[in-house]
């Protein structure tokens, strides 16, 4: 079958967003004919070793906005980091519209044109749309709709119109609204990477037609050196990841490392919590207020793979996530990246209803504040942990996806019959 992959995010690009599709193209490479659809890269592209067919469509509207992205990006990273420049954020849950670059209006529209001119040129029989951003299944949508016979399946890493951070604005929202209703309607194949969206997608269907795919780590290397077995050196920590205000708080963690400081229960120089984000958010911010700068080692933005040897280097992976009710179906893919290593995972947010607290607990990784405390304070010692690695369970539900798509219909053989 030749199978188009739309994804405005992959390879180059270190955008969480990319893992997963590259992750499907290589494994769907395997037994069918995968092109991928994506814009031009903005790096240098080694993928020609690669078993799947990559179109990259030029548009220069596309590299404008990119550059403009690139350069807000590193102008509000660098407005956190410097205290003369930060205003005081609070800790509130924060929201906003997303207009102009996770909801309409999208600046990334302007992929349409050529992206669906190269759906014309492939001819597909099945056409696969990756959220986000939101205008992958907006192509989608048209070219299976201009084609009947061609297939339709997307794909939500994040809910588009329901998403609990990006509301959207209210009289696009229900343009919005509309067309993702087109979207699941039309779909053969709908798919998301968690029991809590699956559960909103399939309120929006009406039905139970979701498909239940887990995110994986990128295929990276893992052979950075373990930490040293110093006794003199801090106890690391790491955070690897974006932080939303008020949805992905810090505030906790820092708040015990300064009880325990003001208590001369553990010195300054005892603890590092080491952060590589391109967005730290407030981070830095109640680092300051809690006095507790001393403790937080601010990287910036790294790499992936820097980003990787950073954790296995660390002796704890810390996962951020909002407790709040709307953000329980949220399912980052850091957590299986962090599973994929052998450190202890220390959650802060999440409660026992969630769905990443359930995960951890499962594979016996979840460490707790109360646990930390009792690690850095000298009373327990760090846990054991065993890797799990969930690639071969989402290529196998994956898989499991394409084959029963494929699959003949009931009855079929029968209309071949000669009478």
């Amino acid at each position: 079958m030749r199978i188009a992959l739309l994804a405005f995010h992959f390879r180059p690009d270190e955008a969480v967003g990319s893992i997963r599709p590259e992750n499907w193209a290589t494994w769907l490479a395997q037994e069918h004919e995968v092109h991928v659809v994506t814009r031009a890269a903005n790096a240098p592209d080694d993928s020609g070793d690669c078993s799947y067919r990559i179109s990259r469509t030029r548009s220069l509207p596309i590299r404008i906005i990119e550059a403009l992205n690139a350069y807000r990006k590193k102008a509000r990273s660098d407005k956190a980091q410097n205290p003369r420049l930060a205003k005081p954020q609070g800790n509130d849950k924060k929201t906003s519209s997303g207009a102009l670059v996770y909801r309409m209006p999208c600046l990334f529209d302007f992929w349409l044109p050529s992206a669906y001119g190269e759906l014309k040129r492939i001819r597909p029989d099945l056409v696969i749309a990756t959220h986000s951003p939101y205008i992958s299944i907006v192509i989608a949508l048209l070219y299976c709709l201009n084609n009947p016979r061609t297939k339709l399946w997307v794909d939500f890493r994040d809910l588009w119109v329901g998403n609990h951070i990006s509301t959207g604005l209210p009289l696009l929202s229900k343009l919005e609204r509309y067309l993702e209703k087109r979207a699941l309607n039309r779909a053969e194949v709908v798919s998301t990477v968690s029991q809590g969206l699956q559960e909103e997608l399939d309120k929006t269907l009406g039905q139970a037609k979701t498909q239940l795919i887990y995110n994986c780590p990128a295929r990276l290397d893992k052979t950075a050196a373990p930490t040293p077995g110093n006794s003199a050196a801090p106890l690391t920590l790491c955070y690897t990841g974006t932080i939303n205000n008020g949805w992905r708080d810090p505030a906790p963690l820092l708040q015990l490392l300064t009880t325990l400081q003001r208590a001369n229960r553990i010195e300054t120089s005892a603890v590092k919590f080491c952060v590589a984000s391109k967005n730290p958010g407030n981070l830095l911010e109640i680092a300051r207020h809690l006095d507790a700068s001393e403790f937080v080692d601010f990287k910036g933005a790294l790499s992936r793979q820097a980003s990787i040897d950073l954790q296995l280097q660390s002796d704890i992976l810390v996962l951020l996530e909002s407790p709040a009710p709307e953000a329980r179906g949220v399912l980052t893919g850091k957590i299986f990246e962090y599973l994929a290593t052998t450190k202890p995972i220390l959650l802060i947010g999440p409660d026992e209803h969630s769905e990443i607290y359930r995960i951890l607990k499962k594979h016996n990784r979840l460490l707790t504040l109360e646990e930390f405390e009792q690690i850095i304070t000298g009373k327990q010692a760090l846990p054991l942990q065993q890797a799990v690695d969930y690639s071969e369970i989402s290529k196998n539900q994956l898989l499991a996806s394409i084959k029963a798509l494929t699959a003949p219909a009931k009855g079929a053989s029968d209309c071949c019959q000669t009478i």
